[in-house]
């Protein structure tokens, strides 16, 4: 009875750590998308699977920023930095890219569908 005790524990925590200490299951930080709105930049943030849908993000500055799964249709991202920030999976459908800097952007699985200007 005991050893079934002990069997359970182990892999209630391993579920545990699986669903609820696992980096995907997060989403963004609440500062970074503060940081966004309030000066139109946040190199590095963590924005994954943020809802930025319509966003004007204009000249904004994203180099490096984690965008994973975000949900960036039809944004204006046009004359953005995003070099070097990671894109994959994000909805850029519809979205305005005219000028914007991808360059060692991550863009993979992302959809594009309708996307402008790169």
């Amino acid at each position: 009875m005991k050893q079934k005790k002990s069997i359970l524990a182990v892999i209630s925590s391993l579920i545990f750590s699986i669903f609820f200490l696992s980096g995907e299951m997060f989403a963004y930080k609440e500062s970074d998308l503060k940081k966004l709105k309030d000066t139109n930049e946040c190199i590095g943030c963590d924005l994954s699977k943020a809802i930025l849908k319509g966003a004007n993000l204009k000249g904004a500055n994203l180099s490096k920023a984690i965008l994973k799964n975000a949900n960036l249709r039809g944004a204006n991202l046009s004359n953005a930095n995003l070099s070097n920030a990671n894109l994959s999976r994000a909805d850029l459908s519809e979205a305005d890219l005219y000028g914007a800097d991808l360059y060692g952007a991550d863009l993979s699985g992302a959809d594009l569908n309708g996307a402008r200007g790169f």
